[in-house]
């Protein structure tokens, strides 16, 4: 590789790009030949994909791509749920021995390349987190971003400006030390992860990235769930802040 000299890369180690997956027909094999190309560049690595319990043939698709490009699937024969599928991608990957661990969501928003630009600061950082700029979202999302960091940022002291962003590279400690207890936030657990690293002394930073539209309908959100969802990260924002305060 050329980006990347051979020190950087030994200095790596095992790197795993993982995807939590759930019913992305319409673009799952794209995004997964684009990030096997990307991680594969590396010597020592692998592409992890936390399948949860898909209904629409992407579950078949995977094991079909499995045969030929060689990655590591694990399949959930029901659905879990977007927060325990993060989590249980996140926790996959330190399974499979990484020591960075790469991020991404499923939906063909990202682009693998830039990946180049979290791990070009991933030896300064523990954590470096994705900053989609500009935001193809819709409106909505968008506003509720907003709200959402600024929330995080007054009542946690997070400075960033994507907390709950699905696209980072992790350091293998992190997970090891915090992700056991990050429970909860029931829809965002990457931004309770980054407030716990915050309070657990971990460093992170934040790196402009490519944001596309999304092509296909939505699988995990829906707009009509809003104000149950904001309800119930409010209060328990309250709640893990004073835990944070009073850690037993």
């Amino acid at each position: 590789m050329q980006k990347f000299g051979q020190k950087q890369i030994d200095n790596f180690g095992k790197i795993v790009l993982t995807m939590p997956v759930y019913n992305e027909i319409e673009v799952i094999e794209e995004v997964v030949r684009k990030n096997f190309n990307y991680v594969k560049q590396f010597p020592n690595s692998d592409l992890v994909i936390s399948e949860d319990g898909s209904t629409d043939g992407t579950k078949e698709l995977l094991q079909k791509l499995k045969k030929e490009l060689r990655f590591t699937l694990y399949s959930s024969p029901t659905r879990k749920g977007a927060s325990r599928g993060i989590k249980n991608a996140l926790k996959f990957s330190v399974k499979e021995g990484a020591n960075i661990i790469l991020i991404t969501d499923s939906d063909n928003q990202h682009e693998p390349k830039d990946f180049d630009l979290l791990l070009k600061k991933i030896n300064q950082f523990d954590m470096v987190v994705g900053l989609k700029k500009p935001r193809r979202d819709p409106y909505w999302r968008r506003l509720g971003s907003k709200g959402w960091n600024f929330f995080i940022r007054v009542l946690f002291g997070v400075k960033l400006n994507d907390v709950n962003c699905g696209f980072r590279a992790i350091h293998r400690e992190v997970l090891e030390k915090l992700l056991k207890d990050t429970e909860s936030f029931a829809e965002n657990p990457l931004s309770e992860l980054s407030i716990r690293a915050k309070f657990a002394g971990f460093s992170q930073t934040e790196v402009a990235i490519t944001h596309y539209i999304r092509e296909t309908k939505p699988t995990a959100w829906n707009p009509k769930k809003i104000p149950q969802i904001a309800i119930g990260l409010f209060l328990a924002s309250l709640k893990l802040r004073m835990s944070l305060n009073n850690p037993s």
